[in-house]
């Protein structure tokens, strides 16, 4: 990129790779590759197309701030068997299974 850059390339290239990093889940590549582009412009003052991907940009952030916690690791399964759900802690299993039926039939 930086290369395309030195030789010439239009910053609109910028906005394809923005894109491109959004799509592909790396939503702060794809802040960085905005902010460059916009180069301290206003992106009020930019034309709709680039204020559209702008939006989708911050948009994606938000909801990763809000969704994702700072510790979390991303896309691993939850291993219930050597991490138990603090939630469940006080859950202890009936030592009678009689009451069963009329549970699953009121469930049911």
């Amino acid at each position: 990129m930086d290369k395309a850059e030195a030789a010439g390339t239009s910053p609109e290239v910028r906005l394809l790779r923005a894109e491109a990093l959004l799509g592909g889940g790396n939503f702060d590549g794809a802040n960085e590759e905005m902010t460059h582009y916009l180069d301290g412009r206003d992106v009020k003052t930019m034309p709709i197309t680039v204020h559209q991907l702008w939006a989708r940009i911050a948009e994606k952030k938000k909801i990763e701030v809000v969704y994702v916690k700072p510790n979390a690791r991303a896309n691993q399964p939850i291993d219930y068997l050597h991490r138990p759900v603090p939630e469940l802690k006080d859950l202890a299993p009936a030592t009678d299974q009689a009451p069963l039926d009329s549970v699953l039939s009121a469930v049911g």
